[in-house]
């Protein structure tokens, strides 16, 4: 009665699919997974690099070939102290890297987190919503830098709660 009804459906890059009902007027919505978003950011704890060097290790052996080209932030290991903000050049075994750049900070026990960096597919997604609608992230933990929300109408980023889904997470931009 004065009110249109959508379903639309959002397949993630697991194949599950969410149904969503709308009612009212039509609600543009975008999946960040299709300008190339991947939630496969890491964290681990363990991390240790000596300045002048680029091998990184972990004794918690969190790396794969795969992880070659991807963003890393190491806290601690930049210049007086500050953040290591480089890439995963070449991987020796799941607990050593080559990174692009050496770090300029002795660290061990470093916090650190490597990923896709999507900064550019989440910014992309949202440029395309020239009139407002909702970017929305599958669950999981996508690297970015900073998301550009200058200039934007009624733009929403929406993410999965905690615990709703079949893996139990939620959505988290790091």
């Amino acid at each position: 009665l004065g009110f249109s009804t959508y379903i639309q459906t959002l397949i993630n890059d697991a194949n599950e699919a969410a149904a969503r009902i709308t009612l009212g007027v039509f609600d543009a919505f975008v999946p960040v997974s299709r300008y190339g978003a991947t939630p496969d950011c890491q964290f681990l704890t363990d991390g240790a690099i000596t300045a002048t060097d680029q091998t990184f290790t972990s004794a918690s052996n969190p790396f794969v070939a795969a992880d070659v080209g991807k963003t890393i932030v190491v806290a601690g290991a930049g210049a007086a102290g500050a953040v290591l903000v480089t890439t995963i050049a070449s991987f020796t075994s799941a607990g050593s890297v080559e990174l692009t750049a050496a770090a300029s900070t002795t660290v061990s026990g470093a916090v650190a987190h490597f990923g896709t960096n999507n900064t550019t597919a989440i910014n992309n997604a949202i440029s395309g919503l020239t009139s407002g609608g909702r970017v929305v992230f599958n669950p999981g933990y996508y690297l970015t830098d900073t998301v550009n929300m200058t200039d934007t109408n009624s733009v929403t980023l929406e993410g999965a709660s905690w615990g709703i889904n079949a893996n139990g997470k939620g959505t988290v931009l790091v």
